[in-house]
């Protein structure tokens, strides 16, 4: 027994030495932030790349990682993952790319990531203490043989789409149900995108035991657009719209705006920064459900559109800002302008405000029927209403501090 007790106080000390030792080398590790959005399994990452040490704050990394995700033209993803080196690695830095189909799976799409991410640290372990514990590896298909890449499609993406739901009360019953095509071809060189989408919601209130009031909105839209790359900063198109909206009193509803839009920043550039201003000018011709206020039961009329855009995302936090504004040709008076912004700062180690809102200025709702909107209406939202204004905002902040070092994964409990 005393001999067992010297063997188990003996192995004991060796774990606690090679614990000692292992906590002693992963102090000597790359620190890593990764900044995802918020898109990004980082628990899977935690638990695939050990070689170095994530940190919850930008300014304590050697290592940041920016990762942006844009919508591909096969529907699926581009993800580009830069690599800006900071404290002992400034002025390291690199950036991969790598896209993924529309029909993979979260798993094959974090393995992925996973395997871009290694790719990118390897420089910065490999000039770590912890370089002999670095592996690198081939992959290589035993026989290498051209693959023909399948044009049977052409780059065009197809997608058909339906919903439907249901709730309801003793007094009360709501059902919604909606259908969707769509169509798309996206290349260097062109973007075309065709879609058409329709929506049925009907609803029963129970005003009294002899009055239940019956209501349903229709929406029927069909929307086209071709873009027309020219240059890195130039791009020209036009866009279609053919729209039925009970809600907004359109029987039928059609326009055709040609555009161009200039970008300040190259379009190349576009997962770090944009400032994109686009002016279209195009007819409009509506049919009404009920004569407006303005006594019409159709009218042809011409609109004007320019729109500012502004994005960047950088490691201190990202950036969204765009202003819209819109007249009629016949009476300027008639306009909407509207502001909409989303920003995240992080202001210093650990803490970060934001704020996210958007205002309009609402004066071309022509469309508006003159008999207006009854009480039953109103309350249940199933027509647009006057007003000369539209807003929304939110705002917050948050200050984070303890132990810089985050690479436990335990997801018990759901964490």
């Amino acid at each position: 027994m005393r001999k067992v007790m010297l063997i188990l106080s003996f192995l004991a000390g060796v774990l606690s030495l090679k614990a000692q030792d292992t906590a002693s080398i992963r102090q000597k590790a790359v620190k890593v932030f990764i900044d995802c959005q918020g898109f990004c399994d980082l628990q899977y990452i935690k638990d695939h790349i050990r070689l170095v040490n994530y940190v919850r704050d930008a300014y304590e990394s050697d290592v940041y990682v920016l990762i942006v995700s844009e919508e591909a033209g096969n529907n699926g993803e581009r993800y580009t993952l830069i690599f800006e080196g900071q404290n002992r690695f400034k002025g390291r830095n690199d950036t991969l790319k790598f896209y993924t189909k529309s029909d993979e799976t979260d798993d094959e799409i974090r393995s992925d990531m996973v395997k871009y991410l290694k790719i990118g640290l390897t420089w910065y372990v490999a000039h770590s203490p912890l370089v002999d514990y670095l592996s690198v590896g081939e992959n290589l298909p035993k026989k290498t043989e051209k693959k023909v890449v399948s044009t049977k499609w052409n780059n065009w993406i197809f997608k058909l789409s339906a919903n439907g739901w249901g709730s309801g009360e003793s007094s009360v019953k709501n059902s919604h149900f909606g259908t969707s095509f769509s169509a798309s071809r996206i290349t260097n060189e062109w973007i075309m995108d065709f879609s058409i989408r329709g929506s049925w919601d009907f609803s029963s209130y129970k005003i009294t035991d002899n009055y239940t009031y019956h209501g349903k909105t229709v929406s029927n839209s069909f929307n086209s657009l071709i873009v027309k790359s020219i240059s890195d900063h130039w791009s020209v198109g036009a866009q279609t719209n053919v729209d039925h909206s009970t809600y907004r009193n359109i029987n039928f509803g059609i326009d055709f705006k040609p555009a161009v839009e200039y970008n300040i920043f190259p379009y190349s550039e576009s997962t770090v920064h944009q400032m994109r201003i686009l002016y279209a000018i195009g007819p409009e011709y509506y049919s009404y459900i009920d004569t407006t206020i303005f006594d019409k039961t159709k009218e042809l009329l011409f609109r004007q559109k320019l729109s500012i855009a502004y994005e960047v995302v950088k490691k201190w936090g990202n950036i969204d800002l765009s202003l819209n504004g819109k007249t009629y040709l016949h009476d300027f008076s008639k306009n909407s302008l509207s502001f909409s912004t989303s920003v995240n700062v992080r202001v210093f180690k650990g803490f970060s405000v934001y704020t996210s809102g958007s205002i309009g200025l609402v004066h071309d709702q022509l469309f508006l029927p003159k008999q207006g909107a009854s009480i039953e209406e109103i309350l249940t939202r199933q027509q647009a209403l006057a007003t000369q204004y539209s807003y929304f905002f939110s705002a917050g902040i948050s200050y984070t501090f303890g132990d810089i070092f985050n690479n436990v994964v335990n997801p018990r409990f759901g964490n």
